[in-house]
């Protein structure tokens, strides 16, 4: 029996009308003014880096715009817009001096669709997506069940954001200047008090708590301020790298062969390395990870 196929959280969300006079059911596309446009006072994304919008603004000036951006009524001003999802690529017309933008036109709560098409991208900071869900939940009422279905993810993971608002404040200034996992954030934000979350604040800035060390201490356990092995560093390091490779894979175009080759001459490097780390273990050792 073939499985159920899930629906998209964005499902209902885009109003359905002719596209080019052909089929009913494809969504429409319209060019708009860009003065016509205003960012969404929703949005969730608080920071724009400009050097990465230049880069999107030469993108689109060499390859045209491949997804159009996403408006909504303005309900305060007839004629005008509101920009659902799509600022960016806004930004970067408005850079590269365009007087109108491809858009779509849609229906809807602004703030989920914002939400959805910001995590869907897989950009967004940790706490931009908490902020932005937790204002969510307080706009529309909503149970943590009922944000998880709009998201698109599970409860836990709803309760696993919302949790880190209740981080001490110079910790959610701080941890933008830092290339800090989400689970480290979520580790701090479920010890006992701000004290001990300051603490611990301070040996991850250092390098000094894995997330381990973290969930360690939340759990009441001692953490023992010893040096840590500098390859436990260099993995927390490296699933950044991954992450960023991640997101890397997703630009429109593809990169040049000399990058291919020192990534390739890179991996080659880290699985010489790992084989030296694996032959300084004992077989004892190795039976405890499987």
């Amino acid at each position: 029996m073939p499985s159920k196929r899930k629906s998209s959280p964005l499902a209902g969300k885009l109003t359905r009308d002719v596209f080019f006079g052909t089929d009913p059911n494809l969504p429409r596309i319209s060019e708009i003014d860009l003065a016509k446009l205003r960012p969404n006072p929703n949005q969730p994304r608080t920071r724009f880096d400009e050097e990465s919008l230049d880069q999107l603004a030469a993108s689109i000036e060499q390859h045209g715009l491949i997804q159009p951006i996403a408006v909504t009524g303005d309900p305060d001003e007839h004629g005008r817009f509101i920009i659902v999802a799509g600022e960016r690529r806004f930004r970067a017309f408005q850079k590269l001096g365009r007087e109108t933008i491809p858009a779509i036109q849609t229906s809807g709560a602004t703030d989920e669709i914002a939400l959805i098409e910001n995590i869907q991208r897989e950009d967004l900071h940790p706490l931009e997506e908490a902020r932005a869900l937790a204002n969510l939940i307080e706009r529309h009422g909503y149970r943590q069940e009922d944000a998880a279905d709009v998201i698109g993810k599970s409860r836990p993971t709803v309760n696993e954001l919302l949790r880190l608002t209740s981080l001490p404040v110079l910790i959610q200034e701080e941890c933008r200047t830092f290339d800090i996992p989400k689970s480290t954030l979520v580790a701090l934000s479920r010890m006992g008090s701000e004290e001990e979350q300051l603490t611990a604040w301070e040996e991850v800035k250092q390098g000094g708590m894995t997330v381990r060390a973290a969930k360690a201490a939340q759990k009441g356990q001692p953490h023992r301020n010893t040096r840590r092995h500098p390859l436990e560093k260099a993995v927390e390091t490296g699933k950044s790298f991954t992450q960023q490779l991640q997101r890397a894979s997703k630009a429109k175009t593809a990169p040049d062969a000399a990058t291919l080759q020192d990534l390739h001459a890179l991996r080659d490097h880290i699985d010489t390395l790992i084989a030296q780390f694996s032959h300084q273990r004992s077989p004892e050792e190795d039976s405890q990870i499987s």
